[in-house]
């Protein structure tokens, strides 16, 4: 695989912007009878909502080259009840 290089410019001149995520979950039991147990679960995903930018367009030959034109990252959350006996 080939380096991409900009002119003259020195090896990984070119930088992406980071990427983190935040989860959260909680898990709650509750004893229902003696041998029963439900199980309240609540999970949430990338909890914070800041956008997870691309990566720069690396087509010279672009009107937009160099440019972040795209963004992903939304907010999703699960809940779910699980009953074990």
């Amino acid at each position: 695989m080939s380096e991409q290089r900009f002119g003259t410019t020195g090896r990984n001149s070119v930088r992406t912007p980071g990427f983190w995520n935040l989860n959260v979950s909680i898990f709650r039991s509750f004893d229902v009878g003696q041998t029963t147990r439900l199980q309240f679960r609540a999970e949430v995903f990338h909890v914070t909502n800041h956008p997870q930018w691309a990566i720069p367009n690396l087509n010279a030959s672009s009107p937009n080259f160099m440019e972040i034109t795209e963004a992903s990252g939304n907010r999703s959350v699960r809940l779910s009840m699980r009953l074990t006996f």
